[in-house]
C-alpha cells in the first residue's frame, strides 16, 4: 500500500497580504551595523508615498519587503503598527518591561518578530482617531520613557519574508491574524497620543491689609445725602478708594 503523500500549501507574500488589504513595496537594500551592535535593513527606499494600490513585482525586483503603514486598507480602517525595539539606552527603557505592562497578548493582535528581536504589532484605527495621531519615536507610560515607536502615515515596516543572512529575519508569528487585524485598544490610543503638559503655574497668594482710620481723619463726602453737617462723614457706598498699604486683584 502506497503512502499518500500530503501536502502543505504555502501562501507567497504577495497572497499574504494581499488576502489582508495591505500594500507593500519591494527593493534592494544594503545591510547596516548600528552603533549598539545591532544590524538593520538599510538604503533608500523606491518612492512609496503617492502609491494607492499594490504594484506588481517581478523576481528580481528585490528580496526586500516593506509594508506601508497610515494606508486606508479597508473601508473606514487605516494600518498603524506598534514597534518595540528589543534596547535599553540611558534616556529609555527596553520594550519587555512594556509589553508586559500593557499585555499586548491580550489583543490577538498580528504579530511580528523582527531580526534584532524586536516585535511589531498592526491594529486600525477608525477615521475620528486617525486625524489625531502622528509617527513618533519613543512613548512616555505612567511617566517612564520606553523604546517603543509608532507607525502610521507615510511609514514602513519591514516585514516578512526579509531577513539578514547570519544575523536574523522577521517572521509573523500567526499570519493568519492578518486577515482580522484588530481595532486598536482605547488604552493603546489614549497611550500614543498622550503630549506632556508644561508646567502648570503656582497660584499667588494675594492678601489685603486693611487701612484703620480714626473719626478725624474721614473727609466730608458730597455723596451723604443725611446732612450737610453729618459728622463723622458717611463714606460713600460706590467710591472705591486704593489705599496706602492694600493690594488690589
Amino acid at each position: 500500500m502506497l503512502a499518500m503523500a500530503t501536502q502543505v500549501k504555502t501562501n507567497t507574500p504577495a497572497q499574504i497580504y494581499g488576502e489582508a488589504g495591505l500594500i507593500y513595496i519591494r527593493y534592494h537594500a544594503t545591510i547596516e551595523n548600528k552603533p549598539n551592535g545591532q544590524k538593520k535593513i538599510g538604503g533608500s527606499r523606491p518612492a512609496f508615498s503617492k502609491i494607492q494600490k499594490q504594484v506588481q513585482y517581478k523576481p528580481t525586483d528585490g528580496k526586500y519587503y516593506s509594508l506601508l503603514m497610515g494606508r486606508e486598507f479597508k473601508p473606514g480602517r487605516w494600518s498603524i503598527l506598534l514597534d518595540f525595539d528589543n534596547k535599553a539606552d540611558e534616556s529609555s527603557k527596553s520594550r519587555l518591561e512594556l509589553m508586559e505592562k500593557l499585555n499586548m497578548n491580550q489583543y490577538k493582535a498580528p504579530t511580528q518578530t523582527t531580526p534584532s528581536g524586536g516585535y511589531h504589532y498592526i491594529f486600525y484605527v477608525d477615521e475620528q482617531q486617525k486625524d489625531q495621531i502622528t509617527s513618533k519615536t519613543n512613548i512616555t507610560y505612567e511617566g517612564v520613557k520606553y523604546n517603543m515607536d509608532v507607525k502610521f502615515k507615510n511609514t514602513l515596516c519591514n516585514c516578512a519574508p526579509s531577513k539578514i543572512e547570519g544575523y536574523g529575519a522577521s517572521r509573523w508569528v500567526r499570519a493568519a491574524r492578518l486577515k482580522e487585524i484588530p481595532k486598536l485598544s482605547d488604552e493603546l490610543f489614549e497611550m500614543i497620543i498622550h503630549r506632556a503638559m508644561p508646567p502648570s503655574t503656582p497660584a499667588i497668594s494675594t492678601v489685603i491689609t486693611p487701612r484703620t482710620e480714626t473719626a478725624s481723619q474721614r473727609q466730608p463726602t458730597s455723596n451723604c445725602k443725611t446732612s450737610k453737617t453729618c459728622t463723622p462723614a458717611c463714606p460713600s457706598p460706590n467710591l472705591t478708594t486704593t489705599q496706602p498699604g492694600s493690594v488690589l486683584v
